[in-house]
């Protein structure tokens, strides 16, 4: 018997010898406005360094802070709690179950000294320092939170490299959404050695390229539908005698027949049932005759 389906179908890092990070290169949830960027915030010891690529410009930012300068930052908590706090004004206040009224915020400035929040850009210029803005706005805690960045320079080697893995990245991509809109109609042929009641299904001739579509259980009584989907059943007898019209079968879906047929002067017979079935489903087939036969 035949069985053809058609179916289409950074949390802060834990405390390691010292060193712990968050997630890099994933777009921030609840920021799809930043989504240009990649993010890196790492922690050694004390210190706090944090790294932001852009995507499109291959332009690198980062900034090391120490505990003394985290301190004077009024930000005296350690080192994850304090990128769990980036996190969380990444994700748009939410983390973890729990919620803070809180904004992130990239900026640009040239100027040298502490550049004030309002009076930044939102788009870069050249000699530009990156800003990143944690803004907390609680009644117990009101306060920005600035972390400047500056612009490092790159060879043309590291930055060609950046754009051949994003050339890789996108060629996967695609290829996956490709594979996925992919018309399948895959395909499993199983034969009958010896001749029982039900016909038991013991000898895989041709195994389904979809992983997991069919199965045999009940002595191989039974197949079981792995994969929800439209299929059609075929099924083909051929008899070692002419049986007049005496021999009948049936195909059976979860215990009720669904398909009949009777032989009639003929040595060999085939029938086709097409049905959406469901992950579960049983399919029998039911002789009133066991005798000497062929049944694919």
């Amino acid at each position: 018997m035949a069985a053809e389906a058609n179916n289409q179908q950074m949390q802060p890092g834990d405390a390691n010898e010292g060193k712990y990070d968050d997630e890099t290169g994933s777009t921030p949830v609840g920021n799809e406005k930043y989504g240009e960027y990649e993010f890196e915030f790492t922690g050694s010891g004390d210190s706090l360094f944090v790294a932001v690529k852009s995507k499109k410009s291959k332009r690198l930012f980062n900034g090391k802070f120490s505990k003394q300068e985290l301190s004077a930052m009024k930000l005296t908590q350690s080192v994850p709690e304090i990128i769990n706090i980036i996190k969380m004004a990444r994700a748009g206040g939410c983390n973890g179950g729990q919620s803070l009224k809180c904004e992130f915020k990239i900026a640009f400035s040239a100027e040298e000294g502490s550049a004030s929040v309002e009076e930044m850009a939102e788009s870069f210029s050249r000699g530009d320092a990156m800003y990143i803005v944690v803004s907390i706005r609680e009644p117990f805690w009101n306060c920005d939170y600035v972390f400047k960045l500056e612009e490092q320079q790159r060879d043309e080697i590291d930055i060609q490299a950046d754009i051949i893995e994003d050339l890789r990245a996108e060629l996967a991509e695609l290829k996956q959404k490709l594979q996925r809109g992919k018309p399948r109609n895959p395909m499993a042929v199983l034969k009958c050695s010896t001749v029982a009641n039900p016909v038991p299904w013991n000898v895989v001739h041709i195994a389904s390229d979809l992983q997991g579509m069919v199965r045999t259980e009940d002595s191989n009584a039974s197949l079981v539908i792995g994969v929800a989907g439209r299929y059609k059943i075929s099924a083909r007898f051929g008899l070692n005698n002419d049986w007049g019209s005496t021999l009948t079968h049936d195909l059976q879906l979860n215990g009720t027949t669904i398909a009949h047929a009777r032989t009639y002067q003929s040595h060999c017979n085939t029938f086709d049932e097409v049905r959406a079935l469901n992950e579960g489903d049983k399919l029998c087939y039911k002789l009133n005759s066991t005798v000497s036969n062929d049944y694919w």
